[in-house]
């Protein structure tokens, strides 16, 4: 994604993809505020009802690195798991994605299979990361004993 987003490309995405998508049930989407700014939008997590991708998320460039995001992922898988009972979790990447690559392999995801994929910036190769909900419970698990 870029950042900044072009002059109302977040607005346009909200109003004409992830709205109706909300409204139709298919999607959840959640932004990403800080307390001290809470009317800037730093990042945004969504978890989509489809067979192949059920998770995607960004953050700004200059609150990456703080483990935000990884709390957020957290969160959301969670809410998959625990609130709307799904079964397994499929999340698709660009394989250059070094950070969200690390956030698959904290948040006890595994590598499932490999492609080429046609991304915004071009076709990449990818990769499919994958969790099934007693995978994450099991994960859940661990983290609390820690």
């Amino acid at each position: 994604m870029p950042w900044p987003y072009p002059a109302g490309a977040a607005y346009a995405y909200f109003r004409d993809v992830a709205i109706p998508a909300i409204e139709r049930g298919d999607e959840w989407h959640w932004t990403l505020r800080l307390k001290e700014t809470p009317n800037q939008i730093i990042g945004a997590v969504a978890l989509h009802r489809n067979e192949t991708n059920n998770r995607g998320f960004w953050m700004g460039a200059p609150w990456r690195g703080r483990g935000l995001m990884s709390e957020a992922v957290e969160a959301a898988t969670d809410f998959w798991f625990e609130s709307l009972g799904f079964q397994e979790l499929r999340t698709l990447k660009a394989s250059e994605n070094k950070g969200s690559v690390r956030i698959s392999v904290k948040t006890g995801m595994r590598l499932l299979s490999t492609h080429n994929h046609p991304f915004v910036l071009g076709t990449l190769p990818a990769e499919v990361w994958t969790i099934n909900r007693e995978q994450w419970l099991d994960h859940k698990a661990l983290q609390i004993s820690r």
